[in-house]
């Protein structure tokens, strides 16, 4: 009786350590992305982090995180972007969401008193977040370290499309 425990005990770690073994990570999208089809208007690089925010780059332009991004002269914005993956879905989905979380003013903003500065950081805000931009996306991964994406502001795509401005192949950097 006590033979037939163990061996069933000793099946059941096997097994598990086998199913850990097979099972593959669970946020491979982690990581920094470099785009490699980047359209004139779309980002250069992409910070997918553990906890769900995300840091875009477009040149020498950094948005999310603590990055502020030019507004307009002298203003600058700080934007909040975050994302969630559907790992259920076929293709996987993903839905990035970004909204103003600070502006910052410097020199070129001198034409606003402190007032309307106040009250514009906080319309901007209060703005955004109401009305957050909001891009549905579709990823699939070619390999550990090649993903596409294909996103819209309209409506999630059904299919990639390398000819698209929303498409974008992306190679992990980091």
């Amino acid at each position: 009786m006590k033979k037939h425990r163990l061996l069933n005990l000793m099946a059941a770690q096997l097994l598990a350590l086998i199913m850990a073994g097979c099972s593959g990570p669970t946020d491979p999208h982690i990581g920094e992305w470099t785009n490699t089809h980047p359209s004139p208007e779309s980002f250069h690089s992409i910070v997918f982090n553990k906890d769900n925010s995300a840091i875009f780059s477009m040149g020498d332009m950094k948005m999310g995180g603590n990055n502020f991004a030019f507004m307009e002269e002298g203003i600058e914005m700080r934007m909040q972007i975050t994302y969630e993956v559907d790992y259920e879905k076929d293709p996987v989905w993903i839905d990035i969401t970004m909204f103003p979380v600070e502006l910052k003013f410097s020199e070129g903003s001198e034409e606003y008193s402190p007032e309307q500065k106040q009250m514009l950081e906080e319309m901007v805000i209060a703005q955004g977040k109401q009305n957050p931009s909001l891009s549905k996306g579709i990823i699939r991964f070619l390999s550990d370290n090649q993903m596409e994406l294909q996103a819209s502001e309209t409506s999630r795509p059904k299919a990639f499309d390398p000819e698209s401005d929303d498409y974008s192949l992306l190679n992990r950097t980091k």
